[in-house]
């Protein structure tokens, strides 16, 4: 990924014109994005730091895209990858010793699924969980798709996203992947859109190629074991230059938190809340995997405490949780929007919105001019957050151009 292609991604992302952003990107936040190099920084974004320094050099008010629909502040994906959905011989032995009556105990303590759907029914907010479909080395999960086949199901009738957690090896092997997304796939009676690689293994140059070849919309693998945090230096989904994939960073991991960061419980909130509160100033995507088979308190005491405060702190913000399939649909909507400006006086401007595929919720913001009044066509609301001015649209119909007017 060269300097130019940053620049495009920036544009992208942003929801700007090509070639609004005229000046060179630092090509170490290249590689960054590429996934060729790991941010030395984690708790900082500094792709995305970048990317709203460029913003803030565009030298006029300038109309553009917002990241989410209605205005909304900043996005929440909520996920799971399922691992384990039973104790091993081994946990039973080792409960056995620390809790004796666990023998006698017939709850599966790492099944969870309805105890995760109450909580999350709770909150009124859903998730994506990400199952294996195959794969025999030692580090895949211990489990087969008929032993949750029906769990997956329900899932989906829930209104919850099901995809695919490629196996260990999957990616770097293109027909492994495809064979996993068909397996997926022919379980739940539809092509499934999404993938998260087990152990958030990838291969820049290689795995985005062969998650697409084998049809997947989505990835949302890019993050480090021992660290949560921004490895892309990204808090926004991104198209890769060169690609068709939607890649959704991810940022907090369960296991990242305790296992190799070495938490404790209020350490770890308050880390989930410092990194919420960086990808909220950025407009950005909080992503957050909470493996299902963790809700098990004897074996992960904690954990799950963090991520139910979690809930309460992230609603009490109001920002727009999607699922990754929800995440990639819209970005891909949002990314055909085309807004071209008209004309340009010294006291005001205006433009004409239009899209192929009807939109709803399209927010547009006004970057560059504190107080200024918008204005549209057809019916919308104003808002105003800080120094921003944002137009909502309930909806922009296809096809049909929308000409808003700015005065400053």
């Amino acid at each position: 990924m060269g300097h130019g292609e940053l620049s495009s991604l920036f544009e992208a992302t942003l929801g700007l014109p090509r070639g609004t952003i005229g000046r060179a990107v630092d090509g170490d936040l290249a590689a960054l994005v590429a996934g060729t190099r790991t941010n030395p920084t984690p708790k900082s974004p500094a792709a995305a730091e970048a990317m709203d320094a460029a913003l803030a050099a565009v030298p006029k008010p300038i109309l553009h895209t917002w990241f989410w629909p209605d205005a909304k502040p900043f996005a929440v994906a909520l996920s799971h990858d399922v691992d384990e959905v039973r104790w091993s011989w081994r946990r039973r032995l080792l409960m056995a010793a620390r809790h004796p009556r666990t023998p006698f105990d017939k709850r599966e303590r790492y099944w969870n699924f309805e105890r995760i759907l109450s909580l999350e029914k709770r909150f009124g907010v859903r998730s994506s969980w990400y199952f294996v479909a195959d794969g025999d080395h030692p580090r895949d999960p211990p489990y087969r798709l008929a032993d949750v086949a029906d769990v997956m199901r329900d899932l989906r009738r829930q209104g919850h996203e099901v995809g695919v957690h490629g196996s260990f090896l999957s990616f770097r092997d293109g027909a492994m992947l495809a064979r996993e997304r068909r397996a997926v796939s022919d379980v739940l009676g539809a092509p499934v859109p999404g993938v998260r690689q087990h152990f958030v293994n990838f291969e820049p140059g290689a795995t985005w190629r062969l998650q697409e070849d084998a049809g997947f919309a989505y990835d949302a693998t890019l993050a480090l074991n021992e660290v949560s945090g921004f490895r892309t230096g990204m808090c926004h989904p991104f198209v890769p230059p060169g690609h068709r994939i939607v890649e959704i960073p991810l940022i907090l991991m369960d296991g990242q938190l305790f296992w190799y960061e070495r938490f404790t419980r209020e350490q770890a909130l308050a880390n989930c809340e410092q990194l919420a509160g960086i990808v909220a100033d950025h407009g950005g995507l909080l992503s957050l995997n909470w493996h299902q088979h963790t809700y098990d308190g004897y074996s992960f005491p904690g954990w799950w405490d963090v991520y139910e405060r979690m809930l309460e702190s992230l609603t009490a913000r109001g920002p727009a949780f999607l699922t990754g399939e929800e995440t990639s649909r819209w970005w891909r909507l949002r990314a055909s929007v085309g807004v071209s400006e008209i004309w340009r006086r010294a006291r005001g401007a205006e433009w004409t919105v239009r899209c192929p595929d009807r939109v709803p919720g399209l927010t547009l913001r006004l970057h560059g001019t504190p107080g200024a009044d918008l204005d549209a066509n057809t019916e919308h609301q104003v808002a105003v957050r800080g120094d921003d001015t944002f137009l909502v649209l309930p909806e922009l119909p296809a096809d049909e151009p929308v000409t808003v007017t700015a005065g400053w």
